[in-house]
């Protein structure tokens, strides 16, 4: 199977050569014109300082001052080294090191949240506090090539000794286990860790070919697939995963308006644990516009053992019609098979067969004073999560449909309560069935009312209706409900969230509140029903 990716995208290569002699022709002929330009500025140059130096008034003389002006530039231009297809006319060279990045803390309080330890279920009312610097480094080779890192310091660290079973720990490493304050995660330090660095080249020999290989982020369309958790997309919480792989990508621009990207990520190596290599070939086309955008990624998971074969399909359209306006949605469509190299299977199956529908899209209108918006999503439900057929996936989890539902709670009840277990048993496989703040196997609407009176100073208020599309709370290990109690669809909970925002362009104060009022659906699967509030004190500096 290896082999045939590799033939087929040599294939591929080859089709786009004619892309390159397309652009030669026209790389040489801005050659030209950029020649004759610097020509062109050369010679007026030239002029005004001849008339500078005489005032001559004759007009032969000046004709024959400018003929020789005419003859000492083409000897400067023929003398002049020049490198093929226009490197000689790059801009000039950039600043060797740039640095961006930001500076942020939260302070965190908490009435009636959730924790289940052993099935069993608590509630508790914590306060702590979290920071995260991130930097971005770019070492500018040139104006077409450069490199980029990464550098995550106190990477959402809780001040202080934390509260057990409310650190960050438990949404950065992914299974909700302890809680503890870890120092590391999956294998990466927190204190100080470099999580990405890769290369970029803008094009090659003026063509319009780019690649980029290296540890790198990966974000598309709304963010529900891959999302790269950069900087602050999200209205309500933060991000603190990112879709990051180790990626060789090649892009050519077809116009002014059509490109198409294509690739590999490699997900695993025959050195983890699966013992298999792990590939997952993409090919994405995408048109854009000043109002119209679209774009299909499409691309196939693919184990050496072919244990693992899954495909998936992200179509995504973006619309601008008018000022202030616009409208965008993502789907995702994912199929096929994924074995035991993945998820440890749970019974005596080989194997997994999958077929998932997600969606999610988003209105929005915007003036100076007004902003309004309107995002809806949704992801299938599987009613059986015991059987070898799977129906659910979760968006991801640093795309935040509100500010508490889907991020705190449903996260720790399937975290806590179904990936803990899992991984006590198998000692692995739980984080594919830990939503970690996803929605998953529900629907959702979220209208947002915002106000800005003043540049610097808004307020906005969000309301979240969300609906189960599955029974509430199964357990994959038992097949039954979680905490034994009848398991329903139905409504999960209405969430009323607020925030307050002051900030200018590098620096933000502001304070998020939020209430959430249980649904029926949720409640009845619960032993105990508690509401629950949420507020975070937000201060941020962008640099």
């Amino acid at each position: 199977m290896i082999t045939e990716l590799i033939f087929s995208f040599n294939i591929l290569a080859l089709g786009n050569s004619s892309f390159i002699s397309d652009y030669q022709g026209e790389a040489d002929s801005k050659i030209i014109v950029q020649q004759e330009k610097r020509k062109d500025k050369y010679t007026r140059k030239l002029i005004s300082e001849r008339s500078e130096e005489g005032g001559r008034s004759q007009e032969n003389n000046e004709e024959g001052e400018n003929e020789e002006g005419e003859e000492e530039l083409e000897t400067i231009i023929e003398e002049e080294p020049s490198l093929p297809y226009g490197f000689a006319q790059e801009e000039e060279k950039p600043e060797l090191l740039t640095l961006k990045g930001y500076f942020r803390s939260r302070f965190f309080f908490y009435s009636g949240i959730p924790e289940v330890q052993n099935l069993e279920l608590k509630y508790k009312n914590p306060f702590y506090v979290q920071s995260r610097l991130r930097l971005d480094p770019y070492f500018n080779i040139s104006p077409t090539l450069r490199l980029i890192g990464q550098v995550d310091v106190f990477d959402d660290i809780v001040w202080g000794e934390g509260v057990k079973g409310f650190t960050p720990g438990e949404i950065l490493c992914e299974y909700y286990n302890g809680g503890n304050n870890f120092s590391e995660c999956k294998g990466i330090p927190r204190i100080f860790a470099i999580k990405r660095f890769w290369g970029e080249i803008d094009s090659i020999l003026t063509l319009p070919l780019s690649i980029s290989i290296g540890r790198q982020p990966v974000h598309y369309g709304l963010g529900i697939f891959y999302n790269d958790g950069n900087w602050f997309r999200n209205l309500w919480g933060d991000a603190h995963f990112g879709s990051t792989q180790d990626r060789l990508k090649l892009g050519v621009k077809l116009s002014d308006n059509f490109k198409l990207d294509t690739g590999f990520d490699f997900l695993l190596s025959e050195l983890g644990y699966s013992g298999e290599n792990l590939v997952n070939p993409f090919l994405v086309p995408s048109f854009v516009s000043d109002k119209f955008s679209a774009s299909l990624y499409g691309g196939a998971v693919y184990s050496s053992s072919k244990q693992t074969e899954y495909y998936f399909l992200l179509p995504y359209i973006s619309l601008s019609p008018w000022t202030g306006f616009s409208f965008e949605f993502e789907t995702n469509i994912i199929s096929g098979n994924i074995g035991k190299d993945l998820i440890p299977t749970l019974d005596s199956f080989g194997r997994y067969s999958i077929f998932a529908l997600n969606l999610a899209g988003r209105i929005r209108y915007e003036t100076g004073l007004l902003k309004l918006m309107l995002d809806g999503g949704w992801a299938s439900g599987d009613d059986n999560p015991k059987d070898n057929k799977i129906k659910s996936w979760s968006f991801h989890p640093d795309y935040n449909a509100g500010f508490i539902l889907f991020e705190d709670i449903i996260a720790r009840y399937t975290g806590q309560g179904m990936a803990a277990r899992i991984n006590n048993i198998y000692g692995r496989g739980g984080e594919f069935f830990g939503t970690k703040g996803g929605v998953s196997g529900a629907w959702f609407l979220m209208p947002t009312f915002g106000l800005f009176p003043f540049e610097a100073v808004g307020t906005y208020l969000s309301v979240l209706l969300a609906f189960s599309n599955q029974n509430t709370l199964m357990d994959p290990l038992s097949g039954n409900p979680l905490f034994g109690r009848e398991s329903k669809k139905g409504l999960l909970g209405v969430e009323i969230d607020w925030g307050l925002r002051i900030g200018t362009e590098n620096f933000e104060f502001g304070t998020q509140l939020g209430y959430l009022i249980l649904g029926k659906a949720l409640s009845d699967a619960l032993p105990e029903k508690k509401n629950t509030f949420k507020a975070q004190l937000r201060f941020t500096y962008l640099f």
